[in-house]
């Protein structure tokens, strides 16, 4: 989850809704954009960080008892890897194209842990006989599949800056990343409100998107059930984002 401190409490963003914020934007760019198969990538987009969060698994609390963001939770290499195969078995379930783009992600994720982990290292070279299977499945080559991911990387970006509220002040830019067709894209917020990325990529020269975030207004809890049933309880706010060409 995306923890947001606020005056009263927290904003909490579950990662399932920063994935539907992904897929947003994806539904956004150019056409020219899209493979054949959009849907199946727009299911990757949406769903590729579904499976990570498991309130029964272990405890999303710090010491102190405050909701801890997915970037403060220590997780073991073991535990990584465990969830690492069980996104991947899932999305393998729904489509082959959705799970090739999946296995690129969990590369761009771990892939530095092939060098120190063995179970990484066994999982990951699985991984790329299946997408090697994959490609030739749906006739494509390694370079187009590693096309189509990078659509999932940009997306995923910048649903992340949105949702942690990254963006800087006086329209000053942050790069999102170098994905889509090689170019390098850059985020930022006018004055007005709006944002722009640059340079612009999207069919549409103005549109909105926006994400469910969950307030809660206790400033501790004591155990994860005791977070989740705030969390159930929570009424549910819509925080919207306005593009701009």
């Amino acid at each position: 989850m995306i923890v947001r401190k606020t005056n009263d409490g927290w904003d909490i963003i579950y990662q399932y809704a920063h994935g539907i914020l992904a897929g947003q934007i994806a539904h956004h760019l150019k056409h020219k954009f899209r493979p054949e198969f959009w849907v199946e990538t727009l299911t990757a987009i949406i769903e590729h960080d579904d499976n990570q969060l498991d309130f029964n698994e272990k405890p999303y609390l710090n010491d102190a008892g405050m909701p801890q963001d997915f970037t403060e939770v220590n997780r073991s290499e073991d535990e990584n890897l465990e969830r690492a195969e069980r996104v991947f078995d899932t999305a393998m379930r729904k489509s082959g194209f959705v799970a090739l783009l999946i296995s690129l992600h969990l590369e761009f994720l771990y892939g530095d842990l092939e060098k120190t982990h063995n179970g990484f290292k066994k999982m990951l070279l699985k991984q790329k006989k299946i997408r090697k299977e994959l490609r030739t499945h749906y006739g494509l080559s390694k370079k187009e599949a590693a096309a189509y991911y990078e659509i999932l990387r940009f997306c995923d970006r910048c649903s992340l800056i949105l949702c942690q509220e990254k963006l800087p002040a006086v329209e000053r830019m942050l790069e999102i990343n170098t994905s889509i067709e090689g170019e390098q894209y850059f985020i930022f917020c006018r004055n007005d409100g709006s944002i722009g990325v640059e340079p612009w990529c999207f069919e549409s020269e103005k549109f909105k998107v926006g994400v469910e975030l969950h307030p809660v207004t206790e400033s501790t809890f004591r155990s994860n059930k005791e977070l989740t049933k705030a969390l159930d309880t929570a009424t549910f706010k819509r925080e919207t984002f306005s593009f701009r060409k």
